[in-house]
């Protein structure tokens, strides 16, 4: 048991043939659901201070613009729609790299981005020369289990706000978006806060 302070822990020990209750300093591992939250919202180095083993953790989360429109599969692609019944959108499944190499704390958590329930992975590449986000046919499981991260299937993931940003490692500054217009393709761009929206709110589902 632990208090207030997370450096001291209650201990109970025998002194003198009587059971005794101390305070005793400790190495206090905060639990799993705050580690999470520390690493896919606040990028708190309470967070970097954890075992692997506990930030090594996959998340399921709803996507949508602050114009309502969410995210659906269009054939081995993704296009934005606006939300109503009728509609299947896409959940993203968020995995921590846990590759050092890529940890930037000014860019944001590096994570790869998978289509729940699909074995389709989101990734950088160039298409004459553009920086293009494209769909691999890949379980976000064997890529995260590399021993060297895959860098064009990641991404920072950065907090702004109450939204969220994934700019592609492979192509600093270039930022997963969307158009204001319905029915577009998500893409990359290097315009923000022009003429296509690369702000987002995750919901857990999870």
């Amino acid at each position: 048991m632990g208090i207030e302070n997370p450096e001291m822990c209650l201990s109970c020990e025998d002194i003198g043939g009587q059971p005794t209750l101390q305070l005793k300093t400790c190495c206090w591992q905060p639990p799993l659901h705050r580690l999470i939250y520390l690493v896919f919202f606040t990028g708190s180095s309470e967070a970097s201070m954890a075992t692997p083993q506990a930030v090594d953790y996959s998340r399921i989360f709803g996507v949508h613009d602050s114009l309502q429109m969410v995210w659906v599969l269009n054939g081995n692609s993704l296009i934005t729609t606006p939300f109503n019944n009728n509609v299947s959108p896409v959940s993203l499944d968020l995995m921590t790299c846990m590759d050092k190499e890529f940890h930037d704390a000014g860019k944001g958590n590096p994570v790869y981005l998978g289509i729940k329930n699909n074995h389709l992975c989101l990734f950088c590449g160039e298409i004459q020369g553009q920086p293009t986000l494209q769909l691999k046919e890949k379980n976000i499981m064997d890529v995260h289990n590399k021993k060297k991260a895959q860098k064009p299937f990641l991404f920072f993931h950065n907090k702004e706000g109450s939204t969220s940003t994934f700019q592609s490692v492979s192509y600093p500054d270039w930022f997963i978006a969307t158009s204001k217009t319905a029915g577009q393709p998500v893409i990359l761009t290097k315009e923000r806060g022009k003429d296509y929206i690369t702000n987002f709110y995750l919901e857990p589902q999870d």
